[in-house]
């Protein structure tokens, strides 16, 4: 630790304060802030068949937005959504990229996610998600309150309503009694039923009675009984291990009595009904209800400017799964709830339930042409949270022989005179990827600039978009780019940077046309410094002063008009 602080504190003494300046000819990027959301940018990659990824840059009266969405229709075959559990178990926290990894193999491969439902992080600290959860048609656990929940059938068909009602028994000896909750911490005077699904063991303390049963039959799902057999009783005890095959019954204060009178080898039955409807539900994730019946709802919990995530269904039953970053100035501000709303309605949104946010909120896909997925927001927290549970989309179907290829990018914007490098992998007709061993040819329109047989496009002079084609092996793609002539704007990431004395650095600078992101080199840039702090070059590598305590300035020009 001694080592780190003199390493920060050195750094600060040494540190050389730079800023960056806008361009002389900068011109305003957007119109007069606007109630609606103005999309800035937008890209499209299709992941599966029909299933697409978006992204948007988005502008908002408080600034900028960056949206991450996935859309998929439940009904496609090759598809099926899934509840992420942390490594199969309900309890603990982990975060969506280890859930998906949990679950992806050879034919379930994850291809998009997004985080779950709000869980519990500061009552007992259990992440057991607050309301209900289900997977496979299995109750995982529980709410602990009332909220709206999502409901996916097993047909494919979506609602999003009030959690219904579970009436969950146990009948011993003939008395029949009310179990508190399936998989929840147990508090006083409670009947708690731990399936495999909880954890590794009840995580309770000694203050109450819990047996251990066998199950001989049926499953912890609607409409169904099980029969069960009690194997071990264990008095004044807790955090019981839980294993395969088995559940236990745990009571505390009062409903330690339910208990009373079992021993080895008695067999008991414990029934789970829902309300007549919910026969097929296969999947359950709990929220707030959003959206309903095309209206945005007010006053939607977590109130203010916070990371988003959600799910909906558009009138067509298409899935939209959301994630709007936030807590980054600059970069995405975060959205109100009825922001959130109102940005999926005009999606095509009409039902919607709105899930953990801040930052939890995480969005994961598997790009086309990728082997595996990869987080694609960027978290507030500057890392990836731990958290409850997870929608996680899946591709089922088998992977298969080389069916076509993929450009990446599939499409850019740059600015003339810019070098973009493509790459082109081969995917199969589901949108797996697939093997190439074959040499890929390039092809450009020579009239918005030239590619080499690398796949580096090198733009021209003249703006408008060149189609990207590739061929190899009988096989064939296509991208596009865009050639930009004029910028409106140039942004550093950072107006105050400190970099150590004698230290070079290749600066980054954003450039923009009216709010989109344009790809620049550097070369095509003018460079500059003010005050004794370094140099920087024709490619914008500055090589700070040996001499610590300087301050002074960078700016940067497009080169397309004099300095001032």
């Amino acid at each position: 630790m001694r080592q780190i602080k003199r390493t920060i504190a050195l750094f600060l003494c040494l540190g050389l304060l730079i800023s960056g300046l806008l361009p002389a000819q900068a011109v305003q990027a957007a119109a007069e802030s606007d109630p609606q959301a103005q999309i800035l940018d937008t890209r499209q990659l299709e992941i599966a068949p029909d299933t697409y990824y978006n992204w948007y840059d988005m502008k908002l009266p408080r600034g900028l937005e960056k949206v991450h969405t996935v859309e998929f229709h439940p009904s496609n075959p090759h598809l099926e959504l899934i509840a992420g559990t942390k490594s199969g178990k309900v309890y603990g926290m982990q975060g969506v990229t280890a859930m998906a990894a949990y679950y992806d193999k050879p034919g379930q491969r994850i291809i998009a996610g997004i985080n779950g439902d709000f869980y519990d992080l500061s009552k007992y600290g259990t992440g057991v998600p607050n309301g209900l959860f289900m997977g496979d048609g299995k109750i995982l656990n529980t709410p602990d309150a009332n909220y709206a929940v999502f409901l996916l059938d097993k047909d494919g068909t979506t609602r999003y309503e009030p959690i219904p009602k579970l009436t969950r028994t146990v009948t011993i000896h003939g008395e029949t009694s009310n179990i508190t909750h399936i998989n929840r911490y147990r508090e006083n005077n409670q009947l708690i039923l731990y399936t495999f699904d909880y954890a590794d063991s009840t995580k309770t303390n000694e203050y109450g009675d819990e047996v251990v049963l066998d199950v001989l039959e049926g499953e912890v799902k609607h409409g169904q009984t099980m029969r069960l057999k009690v194997a071990e009783i264990r008095k004044n005890a807790g955090n019981t291990p839980l294993a395969e095959g088995k559940v236990v019954l745990s009571a505390s204060g009062t409903a330690r009595a339910v208990l009373e009178g079992l021993n080895v080898g008695d067999e008991i039955t414990a029934n789970f009904a829902f309300p007549p409807g919910y026969e097929n539900v296969a999947v359950a994730m709990s929220g707030y209800r959003l959206i309903q019946d095309g209206v945005v709802l007010s006053n939607v919990p977590v109130q203010g400017v916070h990371p988003r995530t959600a799910i909906g269904t558009k009138a067509d039953g298409t899935v939209v799964m959301i994630e709007i970053d936030g807590r980054a100035p600059g970069f995405s501000e975060g959205v109100e709830t009825s922001e959130l709303g109102q940005i999926m309605k005009d999606l095509g949104v009409v039902n919607a339930i709105n899930l953990d946010g801040g930052g939890s909120s995480t969005f994961i896909a598997r790009l086309p042409g990728e082997s595996t997925f990869r987080m694609l927001n960027r978290p507030s927290d500057g890392v990836e949270r731990q958290t409850g549970n997870s929608l996680l989309l899946v591709n089922k179907a088998p992977a298969g022989d080389a069916a076509k290829l993929v450009v990446q990018p599939q499409f850019e914007r740059v600015l003339t005179g810019t070098a973009l490098p493509f790459k082109a992998k081969a995917v199969d007709a589901t949108g797996h990827p697939a093997s190439l061993t074959g040499t890929l040819s390039w092809s450009a329109d020579p009239e918005y600039g030239t590619i080499d047989e690398s796949g580096v496009f090198t733009a021209g002079s003249k703006a408008g978009i060149a189609a990207i084609e590739v061929t190899a092996e009988g096989l064939s793609g296509s991208g596009r780019v865009e050639v930009v002539t004029e910028l409106t704007d140039l942004k550093f990431p950072d107006a105050e940077k400190a970099i150590d004395s004698g230290a070079t650095v290749t600066l980054q600078v954003q450039a923009l046309r009216n709010g989109q992101e344009i790809i620049a080199d550097n070369r095509l840039l003018e460079w500059r410094v003010e005050g004794d702090i370094g140099t920087v070059d024709a490619n914008g590598v500055f090589t700070a002063t040996t001499e610590s305590g300087k301050s002074g300035k960078i700016l940067s020009n497009t080169g397309m008009s004099r300095h001032p």
